[in-house]
């Protein structure tokens, strides 16, 4: 997903699949993969949830490889955790970001062809 690609999350270093609940599962610094779940009339949930996701797999993947194995290479906690999260979700009502994807989006999925002003 061109987002998450922005944002810099590494697919060589993860993947993303369906499923029923997003989620992130990490197998390692250099294996943190992400789930999207995906409703055929609307797209929040899956842009939304895999951006929530990403920031979930990005800390995870942003762990010093000098940390690989030794049990503390899974953040600091999951109060941490979740806010970097939820910082990469929360970008999405700023006008910068919807100048940027809004179009994309509008190739992406030419149903939506609304007219927004910024």
């Amino acid at each position: 997903m061109d987002v998450i690609t922005r944002f810099g999350y590494d697919w060589k270093r993860g993947r993303q699949d369906k499923s029923p609940h997003p989620f992130t599962q990490s197998f390692g610094i250099d294996d943190v993969r992400i789930t999207t779940r995906l409703y055929p009339d609307f797209l929040n949930p899956a842009l939304f949830g895999t951006m929530h996701e990403a920031g979930h797999a990005m800390y995870n993947q942003g762990v010093d490889h000098a940390l690989d194995r030794l049990g503390i290479d899974h953040g600091a906690s999951l109060a941490v955790h979740e806010s970097q999260s939820r910082l990469w979700r929360t970008w999405s009502p700023f006008p910068p970001f919807w100048q940027y994807f809004y179009p994309r989006l509008q190739q992406r999925f030419p149903v939506s062809s609304a007219k927004w002003t910024w």
